[in-house]
């Protein structure tokens, strides 16, 4: 006997949640079908382009195992997860897919789940001047005790990727800000935010899209306000106008792919994104972005496609760029088949590989390094970068001299 049914409602550019489907679950299998109304739409679109085909018939897997990832990107990362399970006083560690009901509506993406035959649950939107507000009434405010915080303002986590505290809020515009808390394990109260953003300065300089960012203080903590880039349509009440948003992790069809490396999984955003050459240039670029910061956090759901309303899928902005500030050096993805001491000819054979033109290749790195240069100096400003700053430093110094800086 099935123990549960989903109804799948996909929000809409115009803010309109459509049921695209229901998914079973039955013990540990699960099932998914298009609606016949959804198929029948000359709107629709495929969930999951890749392994949710828009086609009729039942999808299986266990789970939310492929071909189910997209769904899992609609939970809360692992420290919105834990929050979701003290709320729902369940745990989901093995049975995940028993969470997406529970799930806001004012989460990332545009996927979103309700008990079957009942309506979506509308967005409990908070607004940003309450944290302020919080903030300023409290002296003592501690931004590192997010969990309390968050059980206050009655938020939990997102499922954009990182376990770092984080929730949206929404400021007086309507403008949809995701907030990311300082975490326990921080070195200093200010640091992760203030080289994140940093991060966000250096990759816009190369010319990535990214998020539009300021910084949030409260005493001598700082935590990091981003423009949710999913939300198209701030007006259209209460859901507001979604992009689609699907994970490399979902693409690939698994978390363990990464050990394939930034060449091998830019086969699959070729394949899916509607302006190929372009977008490989911006996965190159980001490439060269995680290395020379020494973003080491590099695994796949730390990048995305985002479905364009004219366009179709197309490589996100970038996200989570943050140089590992405990001075480790080794990623999680490998560029030409190494982890850490990078070499020139390695980030080259990388980018021909990717399918960038030679010349454009060498101007891209020459571009990168000198921008690096300039990151560098930004985050050696700031209190408790000196390890990362040791690593950057020593990057920098490797690719463009053969051997490790002095």
């Amino acid at each position: 006997m099935v123990s549960k049914i989903l109804s799948v409602w996909m929000i809409d550019f115009s803010g309109d949640p459509v049921r695209a489907g229901e998914f079973a679950i039955d013990g540990g299998r699960t099932f998914f079908h298009y609606s016949q109304e959804y198929l029948a739409s000359p709107h629709a679109v495929a969930l999951d382009p890749v392994n949710l085909p828009l086609r009729p018939g039942i999808f299986r897997g266990r789970g939310l195992e492929k071909p189910f990832f997209v769904f899992d990107d609609a939970l809360p990362d692992a420290w919105g997860m834990a929050i979701l399970e003290k709320r729902c006083r369940k745990q989901f560690m093995h049975t995940r897919e028993m969470a997406l009901e529970h799930i806001d509506t004012s989460g990332v993406g545009a996927l979103f789940f309700s008990k079957a035959g009942e309506p979506l649950g509308e967005p409990h939107w908070v607004p940003l001047s309450v944290l302020e507000e919080c903030m300023e009434e409290s002296a003592a405010f501690e931004m590192r005790d997010a969990e309390a915080v968050f059980r206050y303002l009655a938020v939990s986590g997102t499922s954009a990727g990182g376990a770092r505290p984080k929730a949206s809020f929404v400021d007086d515009n309507g403008v949809v800000w995701l907030v990311k808390f300082p975490s326990r394990l921080d070195p200093d109260r200010r640091v992760n935010a203030l080289v994140e953003y940093e991060g966000i300065r250096f990759a816009a300089s190369m010319g990535l899209p990214v998020p539009e960012a300021r910084i949030i203080q409260s005493g001598d903590t700082a935590s990091l306000a981003l423009r949710r880039f999913d939300v198209v349509d701030r007006d259209a009440m209460p859901f507001m106008g979604r992009r689609g948003l699907i994970s490399f992790r979902t693409l690939a069809g698994g978390m363990e792919q990464a050990q394939l490396g930034y060449e091998a999984i830019g086969v699959y955003l070729r394949r899916i994104s509607s302006e190929p050459v372009l977008d490989m240039l911006l996965f190159f670029q980001h490439l060269l972005v995680n290395c020379l910061m020494v973003n080491t956090d590099d695994h796949l759901k730390n990048f995305s496609i985002v479905r364009d309303q004219w366009n179709g899928w197309r490589f996100s902005p970038a996200y989570d760029l943050v140089g590992n500030l405990w001075g480790m050096d080794s990623h999680t993805m490998p560029i030409s088949g190494r982890l850490t001491d990078f070499s020139m000819q390695d980030l080259k054979r990388a980018g021909r590989k990717l399918g960038v033109p030679a010349a454009k290749v060498e101007d891209e790195i020459e571009h990168a390094l000198a921008l690096a240069n300039t990151y560098l100096e930004n985050i050696a400003a700031i209190s408790g970068t000196g390890q990362l700053c040791a690593a950057v430093k020593n990057r920098l110094g490797r690719i463009k001299n053969g051997a490790s800086a002095s």
